[in-house]
């Protein structure tokens, strides 16, 4: 699918290029178009009606005239503001901005270390984007299978990406050839399609200007910080971007260059900007991420970040790292059973930090792949409980009680098929019957079982979803 969505973009871009297809419009630019030529048509007739009244010796009213005249001007003035209106308006869309240094998420020694790129979702313009695609290609893996990678965005709203205290949407991609990257990205908007071309490139000292590295030498370990300017001896990198919006014979939406990628020939004709004018951020977002890396790396080296995990001794929480993710294979195993009950609702909660935020969150992903309607995840603040929140829980109507609908008991065989460390049975304590309840909660310890606790009855839970009106499941 992947493939064929990659394929049907490279169609696309091909067909714009060789100009075969001036304008791929939307349902909306195309309803535009023809409401503003019926106006501009109406306008021209009612202005020139009283003229041809005049010429046919019809004797009409001066002042009915005058009034179907100025009305046939200000019909051909509306016709010609819809596209001055439309060209006038920022356009609103996505891009993709990488960061600088390649980074892992949970090595626990350089020895370790895996060379991932982060990418940060841009937003710009003035208008919420909905059912936003990015399709990230790597032009240099010729293993198709890992070349590909799609990230789905429900809905991303003006000046997201600048939230203090709160990291934007963001995703970790493994380069085929590090510091010598080339990206094609294409980006999917209810209002229409954006191409983005992506350069990313490490010069190392003392190699001749100009010249990328790849692949790295072997790294030179320092400690640092992120936040402070690169040392000289890490290198450089440097970037090319352009983004455009597709099958428009316009100049780019956003680009920029540094010093050493230009004269691209698909930037020959964009103003000349560095990138770096835009990256004045990224070093701060990598420093932040969360989990923390354990490493980040540059072209000549690699700079060491926060201390290494303790190895874990025991099963007690206090040591234990929460590195729950569910895997390809569990999702496999899921998307089956998920899959039975499109347009179905349910709502992701959990009680947690960040890791288990990042654990509910993969539960909305394939639940929404699946093609339910989800809404999640939404972190849940708890008074009181019986027992300790831990792993995961499934709530339900309370009518469902003593025989639950085959729904839930499919997804309960599912989470054990997938080995999925849940409650064994589900918790009849919903006021609605229309929307199943994920809870996530801690990682429990090895050995530990979260049947053996009470089950959460909570409260908070039916207030939460009598809160979430229908619409917001997406």
């Amino acid at each position: 699918m992947r493939l064929f969505a990659l394929r049907m973009g490279d169609k696309m871009i091909s067909s714009c290029k060789n100009k075969q297809q001036d304008k791929i419009m939307s349902t909306w630019e195309w309803f535009v178009a023809l409401f503003g030529a019926a106006l501009a048509l109406f306008g021209l007739a009612l202005a020139l009606f009283p003229g041809a009244l005049f010429r046919l010796d019809v004797k009409v009213q001066r002042r009915i005239a005058v009034v179907i005249f100025i009305i046939g001007l200000l019909c051909l003035g509306g016709a010609l503001a819809i596209p001055t209106y439309e060209w006038l308006k920022p356009t609103s869309y996505v891009y993709l901005l990488p960061g600088r240094a390649l980074g892992q998420n949970s090595a626990q020694a350089p020895s370790e270390f895996v060379s991932r790129r982060v990418f940060v979702l841009q937003q710009v313009g003035p208008d919420t984007l909905h059912n936003v695609e990015v399709i990230l290609h790597d032009n240099h893996q010729k293993d198709q299978t890992a070349a590909d990678h799609i990230e789905h965005y429900s809905e991303i709203t003006p000046g997201e990406s600048n939230l203090k205290n709160i990291q934007p949407k963001h995703f970790w991609f493994k380069p085929s050839t590090p510091w010598d990257e080339d990206y094609n990205v294409t980006i999917k908007t209810a209002d229409g399609i954006f191409l983005e071309r992506i350069l990313v490139r490490g010069f190392a000292p003392p190699a001749p200007p100009g010249i990328p590295i790849n692949p790295p030498p072997a790294p030179k370990v320092e400690a640092g910080n992120i936040n402070a300017p690169l040392p000289a001896e890490m290198g450089k990198v440097e970037f090319a971007i352009r983004v455009a919006k597709i099958c428009r014979n316009r100049k780019a939406l956003f680009t920029c260059q540094d010093t050493d990628l230009l004269g691209h020939k698909e930037w020959r004709n964009d103003p000349v900007q560095p990138c770096s004018h835009h990256c004045t951020d990224i070093p701060g977002f990598e420093a932040g991420l969360d989990p923390k890396p354990f490493v980040l790396s540059f072209p000549a080296g690699v700079m060491i970040l926060t201390e290494p995990v303790p190895p874990i001794i025991s099963s007690h929480p206090e040591t234990e790292t929460d590195t729950r993710r569910l895997s390809d294979w569990q999702k496999g195993k899921l998307r089956p059973y998920l899959e039975r009950y499109p347009n179905q609702k349910v709502l992701i909660v959990f009680v947690g930090g960040a890791s288990t935020r990042r654990y509910a969150q993969d539960f909305v992903n394939v639940f929404r792949a699946s093609k339910w309607k989800v809404k999640g995840p939404i972190p849940l603040t708890v008074t009181a409980t019986l027992g300790p929140i831990i792993d995961v829980q499934i709530s339900t109507w309370i009518g469902d009680f003593p025989r639950a609908r085959q729904t839930v008991m499919d997804i309960l065989y599912a989470f054990k098929e997938a080995s999925i460390k849940s409650r064994e049975r589900f918790v009849c304590s919903l006021n609605r019957s229309d929307v199943l309840v994920i809870l996530v909660g801690a990682k429990s310890p090895d050995g530990e079982c979260p049947s053996d606790y009470p089950p959460h009855d909570l409260p908070e839970i039916n207030k939460l979803v009598d809160k979430v009106p229908l619409k917001e499941f997406k």
